[in-house]
């Protein structure tokens, strides 16, 4: 009966150690109280309502959230402290393509360090996109892979950039298109083949905007810029809230955005060391999504894992 009792008591005394664990790990994962609920309510608000940016190591990643109040998540970050900018082993990238090449070995973007750009706000390495000297007038694509945000309102992609030395209007080579100089963000609206994100020639059905949906930002020349010569407060946040319902819904489930940028000439004499007619240094890219009404399930994986 004695040895019965001092089971019974060591077996009380393990499940009242395990409950503040278990309490921990559901706070972890997201099963927050009321007023975690509304501070997550208050900072969707704050993203969609003001336009705050959004801190990236502030935010939960979107595969741990819980998906039974309005929330912020992180579903990617990437401030290229890297060499190469798209790999195998990048979930985040699908391809980077010039609007009329595929060559990866003559795309005018490419990761430089901070001894070649000037001052950064983060890390040491950013994304330099670059025109050419002669009037080659063109645009760069960085493309996402395909995301599942289906079970969310709203996505955002956020990022931080330097203009240098932009023009208002520039007419690109391949179609005439009239378009300010700089970055803006694209969203695929039809199939994988007409967005140009399968098949041959794809670059063609990639800078059709017949498929995609533009979001321009406020034009910002930074004509005191200059590569390696500019102040720390040149560096710009642009912030694009999308609404998942002016999205088809096909591709909500794999949900592609493109960084494009526009740009006519480059480096003076095409020498690196010289100063730089247009260029646009892109740092600090985030893609979060927001949900605004409760979901039966919050989780989001690559398109087609």
């Amino acid at each position: 009966m004695g040895n019965q009792r001092w089971v019974s008591v060591c077996l009380l005394a393990v499940f009242i150690t395990l409950i503040p664990f278990t309490n921990c790990s559901r706070a972890k994962f997201g099963e927050a109280d009321s007023s975690s609920k509304t501070d997550s309510l208050n900072q969707v608000l704050s993203i969609i309502e003001d336009g705050d940016e959004i801190n990236p190591e502030r935010l939960p990643e979107c595969d741990v959230v819980d998906s039974e109040f309005p929330t912020a998540c992180l579903i990617f970050k990437d401030s290229f402290e890297r060499e190469a900018i798209v790999d195998n082993e990048d979930f985040r990238w699908d391809t980077v393509l010039m609007d009329k090449s595929s060559n990866f070995r003559d795309v005018d973007v490419k990761i430089e360090d901070s001894s070649h750009l000037g001052s950064l706000d983060y890390g040491d390495k950013a994304l330099l996109f670059r025109g050419r000297e002669g009037g080659s007038t063109h645009e760069v694509y960085l493309v996402s892979a395909p995301f599942d945000v289906a079970d969310y309102d709203k996505v955002v992609v956020q990022y931080r950039y330097v203009p240098i030395d932009l023009e208002n209007r520039i007419k690109l080579s391949w179609n005439g298109w009239r378009v300010p100089e700089g970055p803006r963000v694209d969203v695929c609206t039809e199939d994988d083949y007409e967005c140009g994100l399968t098949g041959e020639r794809r670059y063609k059905r990639l800078r059709d905007p017949d498929n995609w949906n533009h979001h321009w930002p406020e034009f910002s020349p930074g004509e005191t810029n200059q590569i390696r010569n500019y102040a720390l407060d040149a560096w710009q946040m642009q912030q694009v809230v999308i609404d998942l319902a002016d999205v088809p819904e096909q591709r909500r489930s794999k949900f592609v955005f493109k960084i494009a940028v526009a740009l006519d000439e480059g480096y003076v004499c095409d020498d690196r060391e010289k100063e730089m007619e247009d260029g646009v240094i892109v740092d600090q890219v985030v893609f979060a999504a927001l949900r605004i009404r409760p979901k039966s399930d919050s989780r989001i994986d690559l398109a087609g894992d």
